[in-house]
């Protein structure tokens, strides 16, 4: 229920007798006019819910009590109350305020409850640039309406888990208005104009457009930023074509304001068609030649990563993505992204790259990039990350000499695992090569040889036989990541640097204390701490119920791991961790820190290995138990 009506039923509800039109039009801060038009909206949805008569407008009570105690109006936690309480709020108008008591009494939560959700609201209400002012019992909003009409996207996206926002579910909430219309009228008019927009992020343009529209026939508009003369002729007509199209269909005037906002929604997200043949003059113009040289110094500045294999092709999708990019964070446009988790959490590398760029960009432009726009980087990048898993396994096949049969078997072979292995034949009396190899497919039952390192196959290869292959050598190859890991990790941490439960009431502390510690060894310079901090302030480096604590640039005089366990969830930035790992790492040991960073934290994503290291009481204990982790 919209929650004008709600203030309305709720004031009509604690009215003894009979209230006028203006007694409630200076109750809910609108006019006479807009009280009789919910009336008539309410009584068309609820037949008889409210009464008017000669001394003014009266409840149905009956009608009310079964309306107000359907429990999919009520917020049944703090999340959905704070949910309802910034809904409400970016309802009413800018001067507009709510009284506490009366939003507690509606929802059936005491004030108190009310206060400390407050709180929670307030912060993110920051995060947007929006201020939640309370004064005494009351309660208002201050803030642009872009800003608005961002949280309002925030909270939309929160309401989905990972993975699970799409244009079906969006529907849902917004009755009144055809997504997928909204949808195809953007995508058609952008090709006609030669653009394609970003295939990740429609859905959440949509959303964008559609809170827009909303806003605008409740009479919520835009403010003028002075932004339109960023955009070509040719860029305008499209932003216009496609409101023209929105402007028939839901009856409402963009105003050049809006057309405005719009236009700055539009094309952060949006590619040339025919990007494949922008030539590097024709990109300049496109981009500006300061967007061009800040790519390429971001590119070369990158080589920490083994950013490789870069073509014209790469640069030119980055250089375009870098651009839309630059303009979103100039217009202070909050770019949603409901995949981050799963990319962080997934790919730590190379987020952790992407948050290097990001940390450039800011460098060279003083612009901040968010969580979001940085895992929308890791897409752009996450073809050309090098990362150190990258050794084949090698393979013999031992069968007897017909023909050319055993090179044909090596042949199929081969062609099923060309990205995992590498297979030669072997004749069966070399048989000192055996122990040298990762795997032995043979035709011989008889051969003596490990059963774990043997694959047993018929002189006609199947495909059966392929996928016990295929699945052995997935088995070799991550038994021998996890060895690799555990190897690389047990040589660079040490007991000094272990501990258990330590005494500290916050991360702030935490780190303080850890990198103390390595100052007092010489593990780390003096800068250590600040640079640490300067990455986590970039970006959370809390995964799941891990914490990997690091700086951007590689600058230990020497490569050590500090380890922290916690029985009871540590608080780090909003997440509860139970194990630290601090990384300080030597230049010369970027390729380790590479792999124990990205396969260390895959690991540890799994419950289970976390629950075995957790509990070690002691160093000696966790050197123990580290071999038993599994994928």
């Amino acid at each position: 229920m919209d929650p004008k009506y709600r203030k309305l039923l709720y004031t009509l509800s604690k009215a003894e007798t009979a209230v006028t039109a203006s007694f409630l039009a200076d109750r809910l801060g609108v006019s006479s006019r807009s009280i009789k038009t919910y009336i008539k909206d309410l009584n068309s949805s609820y037949s008889e819910l409210i009464r008017s008569g000669p001394d003014g407008y009266l409840i149905n009570r009956e009608i009310y009590e079964k309306l107000v105690f359907e429990r999919d109006e009520i917020p049944q936690d703090q999340e959905e109350r704070i949910r309802y309480i910034i809904n409400y709020l970016v309802e009413m108008e800018q001067d507009e305020e709510l009284d506490i008591n009366e939003l507690a009494d509606s929802i059936y939560v005491s004030s108190i409850t009310i206060r400390r959700d407050l709180k929670i609201a307030k912060e993110l209400c920051e995060h947007y640039r929006i201020e939640l002012k309370i004064a005494n019992d009351s309660i208002r909003l201050i803030g642009k309406e872009k800003d608005k009409r961002a949280l309002i996207n925030s909270i939309y996206t929160k309401e989905f888990e990972q993975n699970d926002f799409d244009l079906y579910k969006l529907q849902e909430f917004f009755p009144d208005y055809d997504l997928t219309r909204i949808k195809s009228i953007t995508i058609e008019k952008c090709k006609e104009f030669n653009y394609l927009i970003n295939g990740y992020t429609i859905d959440q343009i949509v959303l964008d457009i559609v809170i827009g529209i909303d806003r605008i026939r409740h009479s919520f508009t835009s403010e003028d930023n002075g932004e339109m003369s960023n955009f070509n002729l040719h860029e305008l007509e499209l932003a216009r074509a496609i409101t023209g199209e929105f402007e028939k269909v839901y009856d409402i005037r963009y105003s050049n304001e809006e057309l405005q906002a719009f236009t700055i929604i539009l094309f952060t997200h949006l590619l040339k068609i025919d990007y494949q043949s922008i030539t590097a003059e024709d990109l300049k113009h496109i981009i500006g030649e300061d967007v061009y040289r800040l790519a390429e110094e971001i590119i070369e500045e990158t080589d920490d990563y083994f950013i490789r294999n870069q073509n014209e092709e790469f640069f030119t999708r980055f250089a375009l993505h870098l651009k839309n990019l630059l303009l979103r964070a100039k217009s202070n446009y909050i770019n949603q992204n409901s995949l981050t988790e799963t990319i962080k959490t997934s790919c730590p590398l190379l987020f952790d790259c992407a948050v290097n760029i990001s940390n450039k960009i800011y460098e060279k432009t003083g612009y901040q990039i968010n969580d979001d726009e940085i895992a929308y980087i890791c897409i752009h990048i996450g073809s050309l990350l090098e990362t150190s898993d990258n050794q084949k396994l090698s393979l013999g096949l031992v069968m007897p000499k017909y023909y050319n049969f055993s090179d044909e078997i090596r042949n199929k072979i081969q062609d099923r695992l060309a990205a995992e292995a590498v297979i030669k034949v072997i004749p069966e009396e070399d048989f000192q090569q055996f122990n040298t190899l990762d795997l032995i497919i043979t035709t011989n039952p008889n051969l003596k040889i490990d059963a774990e390192k043997k694959v047993l196959i018929t002189g006609i290869i199947r495909n059966s036989e392929l996928d016990a292959i295929e699945q052995k050598v997935r088995q070799i190859r991550q038994k021998k990541k996890i060895e690799t890991v555990i190897n690389q990790l047990l040589s660079v941490t040490s007991d000094k640097f272990f501990y258990k439960n330590p005494d500290f009431s916050n991360k702030e502390e935490l780190i303080t204390g850890m990198v103390n510690d390595l100052l007092d060894k010489g593990i780390v310079g003096y800068d250590f701490l600040n640079d640490v901090f300067h990455r986590e302030n970039i970006s959370s480096t809390a995964f799941n119920q891990i914490a990997v604590p690091h700086t951007l640039t590689m600058n230990a005089n020497q490569t050590m791991i500090s380890i922290a366990l916690f029985d009871k969830p540590f608080s780090w930035g909003g997440k509860k961790i139970s194990i630290v790992f601090m990384f300080a790492i030597h230049p010369e040991d970027r390729k380790m820190f590479h792999f124990i960073f990205d396969n260390l934290i895959s690991l540890l994503l799994n419950d289970e290995n976390v629950r075995l290291l957790k509990e070690c009481s002691s160093y000696a204990e966790f050197i123990e138990k580290i071999p038993y982790i599994k994928e």
